[in-house]
């Protein structure tokens, strides 16, 4: 027998798959889809079975497989399928697919073991010598007991049983899972609204009859979409099948977590970032051994080994986090399309304010529209008013950042025993630190950005957002002696200035700062679900998403933050943020109210989320995407040059557009190169090619053969090119 095997080392190409002879003593262990250990040059590597054969390979050496990792496959045929099809998909090596795929240091699979009564001592009526042998013996009578959920004493007592004939060690099966989960009491199911129903029937309809349908489940914030997705997955579950339940960002999981877990018990499993490497491998084996049938979980969830899944759901799906921006890129919303084609199983799209994209493809009839218009119990949506910043200044004290009606609407909310939440997307205490003489800035040694002030107990310290470098604030300019002080603000400084206005007020900051350990997140969440803190500030993680009902008041700062960034989703990003987060009011008995504060109260993007009006807004940025021959009308893919010489990556990104150009001259625009918005990052210079196109297929194919050609090149000049077909933006 031989074996295929795709090597994870970087080799020439992006197919990387070597021939290799499979031992006697492998054969027995090994299939499509397990890792192995290879030799590979003068050392060794890791690789992944791709196919096995009985034909010898044309090669005039064959090395022998060195170890075969895997006793179970980790990746299934269907996922093989996958990452070959991303791997053609994105232009990207399918090595980098399959690592992507799989947690990075995913454990062997060890069969998870339960304890269980032989019938026959059972059926005899025999009971063990010995006080905890007894003890023992009672408990498992009942029911089988998993390993891990004995202690050392219990698992020598349950050693000894099986010694003297009562008990046996088996694998733990679904089955044995399934009476652990019988026994758990779970909440009725509500009633849902006729809203609700109609769109769980439509979704129902495609389960039962296996049909890969997709639809968009566009509902107003409040509406109710997570119990639609809550019926569902138990209708999923009823067939035999399982459900896959995908957020775009760790900050929305504890909720929908807890709403899951309490529904549908111990069949639920969580996937985000911040899960340890043994979490993330038990997690991933629990799948891939049916232990598990429901997963909540952000991007790479989607990338879990399940079986037979009967429903996919994207929750939120106009958010920019579900495609991955570094390579290899890929988009989750793509992939649980393929998966649900595969699975013959219907994907759910949920948002309050979809995407353009999806929005247009409504209305091309590819997607099938649902929708919830009520709020939970006819609740009315929140009063909106916009705050001209030009007339309406920030008062003094309140570092450039409250005008009083903000002011007005917390306070209101905190008298009357409410909750409030505060949004400014920017982290930090100032953005920048700087001479106020001569204008100097101290940026970033290593990037092409301006550092941020952070405060600390100890000391001030200015971080790079993008890499991490830090360093204590001069005193004086560097330039002219001056002396330096911040400039703008950021969420750690909007927390010390609501602290010293309202300094009886209990406040919460949730951004990347507060969130860095694990469980952050959920302590947060539950924090303020239990309203032991009274305001809530926090970048965008706060906007989208979340349930809490004695908010009755929210603000934004600075609702102009992202409006003229130099890329074609800035207007859509805008409008999404300020509505999600609007609706994060009046959720409860008491009304919402809603304080945007904006340079820019004509912009359309703020005045149709000040109106909460989606329709009108998709179909005013419509017109102009089409006028700027942006998706969906075109489509965008954006090619980058990356490297430590500036010169090099001058020249190559020069000589490559125009090549493309040549090449795609009846077919595709080529604009560029330039540099890229952030044009150093980690001492490596940024230049980009942007090509508009209304034949993705030929551009694939013209980039992938551009590629493959000047791979060689590139690798001499030290130079890297990442292809990103579906750029989320252009920043």
């Amino acid at each position: 027998m031989f074996a295929d095997v795709v090597v994870w080392r970087s080799v020439e190409g992006r197919e990387a798959r070597f021939s290799y002879a499979v031992p006697p003593e492998f054969v027995p262990n090994l299939a499509v889809g397990t890792r192995a250990r290879v030799p590979f040059g003068k050392g060794t590597a890791m690789g992944v079975v791709w196919q096995l054969r009985d034909e010898v390979p044309e090669l005039p050496t064959i090395r022998p497989l060195h170890a075969v990792i895997d006793a179970l496959p980790p990746y299934t045929p269907e996922m093989l399928d996958i990452a070959s099809w991303l791997s053609s998909h994105e232009i990207v090596s399918l090595a980098a697919v399959l690592r992507a795929m799989t947690p990075r240091h995913l454990r062997p699979f060890s069969p998870a073991l339960a304890l269980v009564a032989d019938p026959d001592q059972v059926a005899q009526g025999h009971v063990p010598q010995g006080v905890r042998l007894r003890a023992l013996w009672n408990r498992l009578q009942q029911r089988p007991l998993p390993k891990e959920a004995l202690d050392a004493a219990e698992r020598a007592a349950a050693n000894r049983l099986v010694a003297r004939g009562f008990a046996k060690w088996v694998e733990r099966r679904p089955d044995i899972e399934a009476t652990a989960v019988a026994g758990e009491t779970l909440p009725p199911s509500p009633a849902l609204t006729e809203e609700q129903q109609r769109a769980a029937d439509a979704v129902g309809a495609a389960m039962a009859s296996k049909r890969a349908d997709r639809f968009l489940l566009q509902g107003v914030t409040g509406s109710g979409k997570t119990e639609v997705y809550l019926r569902l997955a138990e209708w999923a579950l009823a067939q035999g099948r399982s459900a896959l339940i995908l957020l775009p960002e760790i900050a929305l999981t504890p909720q929908m977590e807890q709403r899951f877990v309490q529904r549908l018990g111990a069949r639920v499993v969580v996937w985000h970032s911040q899960l340890n490497e043994g979490e993330r491998s038990d997690a991933f084996w629990h799948v891939r051994t049916q232990r598990a049938v429901v997963a909540v979980g952000v991007r790479s969830a989607v990338f879990l080994p399940f079986a037979d899944l009967g429903l996919l759901v994207c929750d939120e799906e106009q958010e920019e986090s579900y495609r991955q921006q570094e390579s290899p890129h890929y988009d989750a919303r793509e992939v649980a399309w393929a998966r649900a084609r595969y699975h013959h199983a219907p994907l759910l799209f949920g948002s309050a304010t979809p995407s353009v994209e999806t929005a247009y493809q409504v209305k091309q009839g590819r997607l099938k529209p649902l929708y919830l218009t009520a709020r939970f119990q006819r609740r009315p949506l929140p009063q909106v008013q916009l705050v001209d910043l030009r007339k309406d200044r920030p008062f003094v004290g309140s570092g450039g950042m409250i005008t009083q009606p903000l002011l007005d609407g917390l306070t209101a909310a905190l008298d009357a025993g409410e909750q409030a939440m505060l949004l400014l997307n920017r982290r930090g205490y100032h953005a920048v630190w700087l001479c106020p003489s001569c204008g100097a800035a101290v940026r970033c040694p290593h990037c092409d950005v301006a550092l941020t002030l952070h405060r600390r107990k100890q000391e001030d310290v200015l971080i790079c957002h993008l890499c991490g470098y830090a360093t204590v604030p001069p005193l004086t300019c560097s330039f002219c002696g001056h002396r330096m002080h911040g400039l703008g603000f950021g969420t750690q400084q909007l927390e010390t200035v609501v602290q010293a206005l309202l300094p009886n007020a209990s406040v919460l900051r949730m951004d990347r700062d507060t969130m860095e350990r694990k469980g952050a997140y959920a302590r947060a969440i539950e924090t303020f679900q239990k309203r032991q803190a009274q305001i809530l500030i926090g970048t965008q993680m706060i906007a989208k998403g979340h349930d809490f009902p004695y908010v009755s008041f929210c603000g934004v700062i600075a609702a102009d933050q992202a409006l003229f960034l130099p890329d074609f989703r800035a207007a859509e990003r805008t409008f999404q943020t300020l509505t999600q987060l609007a609706g994060r009011s009046g959720r409860g008995e008491r009304p919402g109210h809603v304080v945007i504060q904006t340079y820019n109260p004509d912009h359309y993007a703020i005045r149709y989320a000040a109106q909460q009006d989606v329709e009108h807004f998709i179909q005013e940025e419509l017109h102009v995407r089409q006028q700027t021959k942006t998706p969906p009308f075109w489509r965008l893919v954006m090619l980058r040059l990356v490297g430590e010489d500036q010169v090099a990556v001058q020249r190559v990104a020069a000589a490559t557009a125009e090549t493309m150009r040549q090449k795609m001259a009846r077919f595709a625009e080529v604009l560029g190169p330039a540099p890229s918005y952030r044009a150093r990052v980690e001492d490596r210079y940024r230049y980009q090619l942007i090509v508009r196109t209304r034949h993705l297929a030929t551009t694939r194919e013209a980039i992938e053969a551009w590629h493959d050609a000047a791979f060689a090149t590139l690798r001499r000049m030290h130079v890297q090119a990442v292809v990103d077909m579906h750029p989320s933006g252009l920043l």
